[in-house]
């Protein structure tokens, strides 16, 4: 069956939203925000893995977690897709890399090492979701002093997440998501009406069953894709939210 994220890579070239693609060598692109918290989280834009929504679901969070104290590191994972392999295999690979190099550089950064979360839209929500799970094995064999380090987050913000099922309106949950523990404080804000995320409501079911820490928030309306922009939908309302939840992450 044909995969119906795929097409979000072309939807956005069609809206004109600045893109990165063709992405071969991966980058982490560091935002230290003025008034540090001692927080830190890895940015990963969606695109279906296939292009980077680089600027609404990209360089504007990064500067818009620097607003809430947060040292924000925007990650370019590989794109597109390679073929023969899982879609998210090497953009996994680039995340857990990501991770390990700021954690074990923490104090560099001037971050805290049991403080540094993800934040991921559409297929980068899947990838957060990912990384904020202790996976069996490893994305990649260890390469050097820098991946004796968890690769492991500390708390997710998932924005409409997709991938959550084996397919789009499927009960049945990706099994790489599936977590008999509870995981990590997760963030997921969503539109009722966006109709990519459906099967995000199982996934959420499972985590609520495994007791992970939630704070879920469906808004009416807003649809798939719209990153952090100043929308007239409910949706646009998901960054205060978010910025109270980081707040109370400390508290």
């Amino acid at each position: 069956e044909d995969d119906p994220y795929e097409g979000e890579a072309e939807s956005l070239k069609e809206r004109n939203v600045p893109l990165a693609t063709n992405i071969t060598v991966p980058t982490m692109t560091y935002y230290p925000a003025a008034k540090p918290t001692g927080r830190g989280v890895l940015v990963f834009p969606g695109g279906g893995y296939g292009v980077l929504a680089w600027e609404h679901e990209g360089t504007k969070v990064a500067k818009w977690l620097n607003e809430q104290g947060v040292h924000a590191f925007l990650v370019k994972y590989r794109t597109p897709r390679r073929k023969g392999i899982d879609k998210h295999h090497v953009a996994l690979q680039d995340a857990q890399r990501a991770m390990r190099l700021v954690r074990s550089q923490a104090k560099a950064f001037g971050v805290q090492a049991d403080k540094i979360g993800v934040l991921g839209f559409s297929a980068g929500g899947h990838l957060a979701a990912l990384t904020g799970k202790a996976l069996e094995g490893q994305a990649y064999a260890p390469i050097d002093q820098h991946d004796k380090v968890s690769p492991v987050a500390d708390f997710r913000v998932l924005i409409y997440p997709a991938y959550t099922s084996t397919k789009m309106d499927n009960a049945e949950v990706d099994p790489l998501l599936i977590s008999k523990q509870a995981g990590v404080p997760t963030f997921v804000a969503t539109a009722a009406d966006d109709k990519y995320t459906r099967g995000q409501y199982f996934y959420l079911g499972s985590q609520l069953m495994a007791k992970t820490p939630l704070a879920y928030h469906v808004y009416e309306n807003g649809g798939h894709g719209k990153g952090i922009l100043d929308i007239p939908a409910a949706f646009s309302q998901w960054p205060r939210e978010c910025a109270r939840w980081l707040q109370d992450l400390d508290r």
